[in-house]
């Protein structure tokens, strides 16, 4: 079986029938791909996103396809800051993390030679930035009709609770500076409508001491 991941890959093809072609560790690899779309008169063409990436370095990841009766299909994503590269030598291996998201990846930059730390499965930005995860974590009973109500949008409650917080609070996660938390805003106007609705809830509280 192929491997899952293939970090600091050069893109040499985005589509080729197919299979993303790429170099990895002086070798060239050739996976399937996610299909790109037909024109009629034209045949199958490059996927514009990916072809402007050829030549680039970044990560092929594996993802299951339903819609490709649950296959492995790899994509490629480039690294922003293109000086990018994985320090395997740095990878930390702490079996019981105290936190979630703890810096643990070992990797390098033009701009940080000696090399750093960042959360496991998070692609720094530019420079090398990242937002560390300074969430905390809380219990809640969740109410039988919110459950319900999830369900009828199809979604998980943690997933609409998430994204409340994070339009709530406006939180934005920028491929220059990622959010090892994870928390990304829905859209400017989620952002205004959830945070309206607090002081709308609650703003006869500001400045009270929380209880």
């Amino acid at each position: 079986m192929n491997a899952l991941v293939f970090f600091d890959a050069v893109l040499f093809d985005a589509n080729a029938d197919g299979y993303l072609v790429f170099e990895y560790e002086a070798e060239q690899k050739r996976l399937p791909t996610f299909p790109t779309p037909v024109r009629p008169t034209q045949g199958a063409t490059p996927c514009p996103h990916e072809s402007r990436n050829i030549g680039k370095v970044g990560v092929v990841q594996a993802t299951r396809c339903p819609d490709a009766g649950g296959r492995w299909l790899y994509r490629f994503t480039p690294y922003l800051d293109q000086t990018l590269r994985r320090a395997y030598e740095l990878d930390l291996f702490d079996p019981a993390p105290t936190r979630r998201n703890i810096p643990c990846t070992g990797w390098r930059n033009q701009h940080r030679p000696r090399g750093f730390l960042a959360p496991r499965g998070l692609i720094p930005g530019l420079n090398g930035d990242f937002v560390e995860d300074r969430s905390e974590r809380i219990n809640l009973d969740v109410p039988a009709e919110f459950l319900q109500l999830c369900a009828e949008l199809k979604q998980l409650p943690e997933t609409v609770l998430r994204g409340f917080i994070a339009d709530a609070a406006r939180l934005q996660n920028f491929f220059a500076n990622p959010r090892a938390d994870g928390f990304s805003s829905n859209g400017s106007d989620e952002r205004s409508l959830a945070y309206d609705y607090l002081v709308r809830a609650y703003g006869v509280w500001v400045g009270e001491e929380a209880v």
